[in-house]
């Protein structure tokens, strides 16, 4: 059995609830001879009148009013579908899945963005930075909050935060009142690094590389 399309009945219907071809035109996006083609093409398809051209627009027929009867319902479910759609973009409701490295900074980044759009639903998972980077990539979470974010055309990264990497010493070591000791002041210390799967590890070991140093840590 022949059926209108999609389309045509997506014109028909907003003809009809709007009363004009030019204002259906305008609602839908589209040019006016694109909805007078589909009009036509469904009138022409089953040999019907749909609408009576008037000075001050168009008019359904008996036939007419009949067919919008049945179709209205189909404009109403997507001007609903429109505005649940526009209404997620928008960041009013849905559900965003985070991976993150270090705890601290990322949950302050969620904190900021919770205040922001307090509808949408954060679930949190936390990693080493590779754990991070696999979900990201597996698509097991929405965005992944690290350091050094790799780069590759398959992930997009942006900076949310800068940090500096500091020398945490006990309150009466005599670098508790230097506020920028050099690196090499640090050789002959007793250090604690990072684990070598650390990616803030990572950056401090080529600051070292970079200053030509070595520092063989205790632990």
């Amino acid at each position: 059995m022949k059926r209108p399309t999609a389309a045509q009945l997506r014109a028909f219907n907003e003809v009809a609830a709007t009363g004009s071809f030019s204002r259906a035109a305008r609602s839908l996006g589209l040019s006016q001879p694109a909805i007078t083609a589909q009009i036509k093409a469904l009138e022409d398809g089953f040999a019907v009148r749909l609408f009576d051209r008037t000075a001050s627009g168009s008019e359904l027929t008996a036939l007419g009013h009949r067919l919008f009867q049945r179709t209205a319902e189909q404009r109403d479910v997507e001007r609903d579908a429109a505005e649940i759609l526009l209404t997620v973009r928008n960041l009013d409701v849905g559900e965003l899945s985070i991976a993150a490295g270090a705890p601290g900074p990322a949950m302050q980044q969620v904190a900021r963005f919770r205040q922001r759009y307090p509808g949408i639903k954060i679930d949190m998972s936390f990693g080493n930075w590779q754990d991070v980077v696999t979900a990201v990539r597996e698509r097991r979470a929405d965005l992944g909050i690290l350091t050094a974010a790799p780069s590759g055309s398959e992930i997009f990264r942006a900076p949310v935060l800068y940090q500096s990497l500091v020398a945490l010493v006990p309150r009466g070591h005599p670098y508790a009142t230097n506020a920028s000791p050099r690196l090499a002041d640090l050789a002959g210390q007793a250090l604690l690094f990072r684990s070598g799967r650390s990616q803030t590890q990572r950056e401090l070991n080529l600051a070292l590389r970079a200053q030509g140093l070595s520092l063989t840590p205790l632990f």
